[in-house]
């Protein structure tokens, strides 16, 4: 009951940004304000629309290196609860865009008292899910001026037949493969907590990038992937991906499988909560989504 009453008579968050005096009242009132900050502004659109070929890999390049650092850092804060105001304050604040104001909010955001730890952790799953639409409007303008120059379209990448190097940045499609699977599939927020009911021999079929697996309750949870191995999960909190040191560690051959690529949370009343934490997205059936419950 304390903590309740807490959460109601909550100071409001007071911000400074740019000269502007900014107040959100409830947490929910400033993730309506960060909603519309996760797409990318069009006079950044126009402005790498006259990138060339070449300058638009190079920027590709360098958001992919500073979105890995802030889902590590996320990562990071969602394994270690408390820890988000000191791995912020470990960042360079430097690293976050001016587009949408978003390095003197977070300036600003940084600078709050350890209350304001929930307005962090959310700040900074926007911003990552700012930076994932950064690379797909990036892709996007690049698959365009292949196009452009005449490069056949490759149905497998999407953006036509590319260097090496490219492929390795532009090559994720912005959904699975349709044989992947025979049911429909939408894409989880990344960071955002989805939990789902899960009954006892029931499985919900999960994509990780482009690789089919199972979530399955069999006297526990198991995750199996798309070969038939078995990955008993524990009750809590279990990181899977790539990092040998992962819960679940998925084979090193699913190079597009980030190396922490998703938490999957076992509740004692066998729910599940399911957090993105990847570069290429996790994607669940929409039957499945439409059952999620309210935390």
């Amino acid at each position: 009951m304390p903590t309740m009453f807490a959460r109601l008579f909550r100071r409001p968050l007071e911000l400074k940004v740019e000269g502007k005096d900014l107040r959100f009242d409830t947490i929910v009132d400033f993730d309506f304000a960060l909603a519309s900050r996760t797409e990318v502004p069009t006079a950044k659109i126009t402005e790498l629309v006259h990138l060339s070929p070449e300058e638009l890999t190079h920027e590709a390049t360098s958001v992919r290196r500073v979105e890995h650092e802030f889902l590590d850092i996320l990562s990071r804060s969602l394994k270690q609860p408390g820890s988000i105001s000191t791995l912020l304050r470990s960042l360079d604040i430097k690293l976050f865009s001016q587009d949408h104001d978003w390095r003197g909010t977070m300036s600003a955001l940084i600078r709050q008292p350890k209350r304001f730890d929930d307005h962090k952790q959310l700040a900074l799953v926007k911003y990552t899910q700012y930076l994932a639409s950064r690379q797909d409007v990036l892709k996007e303008v690049y698959g365009h001026k292949q196009r452009e120059l005449g490069i056949p379209e490759n149905t497998d990448t999407g953006v036509g037949e590319l260097p090496f190097r490219d492929t390795l940045i532009f090559q994720i499609p912005d959904q699975p493969l349709e044989e992947l699977t025979p049911t429909r599939l939408t894409r989880l927020g990344r960071g955002e907590n989805i939990r789902l009911p899960l009954a006892e021999q029931q499985c919900i079929p999960l994509v990780l990038s482009r690789h089919n697996f199972q979530l399955c309750c069999r006297q526990g949870l198991v995750l199996i992937d798309e070969h038939g191995s078995e990955c008993p999960l524990h009750p809590g909190r279990n990181i899977v991906g790539r990092h040998p040191e992962s819960d679940a560690t998925v084979d090193s051959a699913y190079r597009d499988v980030s190396r922490t690529h998703l938490m999957i949370h076992l509740h004692q009343d066998t729910t599940v909560t399911l957090t993105d934490l990847s570069s290429h997205g996790t994607f669940i059936p929409v039957e499945a989504l439409n059952t999620r419950i309210s935390n």
